[in-house]
């Protein structure tokens, strides 16, 4: 578990005040888009706190529990909080909180996770605030929600999990992924971030692409340029291989609340689901343009101004 790493370190003095790990759920199906984002964080004053998330037909809600009902498996994805279970077998999710009650289990199959890292060395390396892994950029899923008595049925449904932990979250950063934009498993996910370590700070940005049977890696570490990058729009290169992402819908996504390490609030803007066009060109050939309303989004601007001015000569 990488919190008790945390604790272990931050006992010796080497870590800053807060840390927070969660693992990224996302469930498609018939135009319904599931979120749910179980975690365990520490804040600035050494609380202790274990969280599930769940966001789903434009209703968001955070459950909170105490540390002692949090329980992860270093051997493999697993993670238990209370009496919700999450894992590569599936999810089963009994939230309830006044007016708002989310049930239900869902079983996945077919895992499919990335074939290389693509955080490069600086996944690994341990004074980096932030950092991101993949767990399954598409599978297959099926079951039934039950919200505010309603049964949902996510029969033939399609997922997508991601594990993020650190001491904080990026000063500046533009998130976005898609699943099942065309026949066959497709996905693609898009972060790209202001990386820090110790004093130095860099844009870094990392991309893959499951299409037609090939997984496409792009990141900085392996030499793709980050063309721009603003709160609805991103474009990265990387030699003939070009993506660009662009917000269609004027949804406005939440503002959600996370922690840098000095315990110092900072505010994401977040939505589950929204409309992006997502471009994909190999020289000038355009291997997929497609617009899907089962997006979602991430970003934070310091500025709220463009982290790189515009490129010229935009495909």
């Amino acid at each position: 578990m990488e919190y008790e790493k945390y604790l272990q370190k931050k006992e010796k003095g080497k870590l800053g005040k807060s840390y927070t790990e969660s693992w990224y759920f996302k469930h498609q199906a018939d135009g319904q888009t599931l979120l749910v984002i179980p975690g365990f964080r520490i804040d600035a004053d050494g609380r202790q706190t274990a969280f599930i998330r769940a966001s789903f037909a434009g209703q968001t809600r955070e459950f909170l529990f105490p540390p002692s009902q949090y329980r992860s498996r270093k051997d493999r994805m697993y993670v238990e909080i209370g009496n919700n279970i999450f894992s590569e077998k599936g999810i089963s999710i009994h939230l309830k909180n006044g007016d708002f009650s989310l049930c239900g289990t869902l079983r996945y199959t077919g895992f499919a996770p990335i074939k290389a890292p693509l955080r490069g060395s600086f996944r690994v390396v341990p004074f980096t605030e932030y950092k991101r892994s993949m767990v399954s950029i598409y599978h297959a899923l099926h079951g039934m929600v039950e919200m505010n008595g309603t049964l949902v049925n996510f029969r033939d449904g399609i997922g997508y999990v991601e594990k993020l932990w650190g001491s904080s979250f990026p000063r500046s950063y533009f998130w976005t992924q898609c699943g099942g934009f065309a026949p066959g498993p497709s996905c693609l996910m898009v972060s790209i971030e202001q990386v820090s370590l110790g004093s130095l700070h860099w844009q870094g940005g990392i991309c893959c692409v499951s299409y037609g049977g090939r997984q496409y890696r792009l990141a900085t570490h392996r030499g793709a340029q980050i063309l721009k990058c603003t709160e609805g729009e991103c474009m990265i290169q990387q030699g003939k291989y070009f993506l660009q992402a662009t917000l269609l819908s004027s949804c406005t996504p939440k503002e959600v609340q996370v922690q840098n390490k000095e315990g110092i609030e900072r505010t994401v803007h977040s939505s589950p689901c929204c409309t992006m066009r997502y471009q994909f060109y190999r020289e000038e050939d355009p291997l997929f343009d497609v617009t899907s309303d089962c997006s979602s989004l991430e970003f934070r601007q310091e500025n709220q101004s463009e982290v790189l001015p515009a490129a010229q000569g935009e495909k």
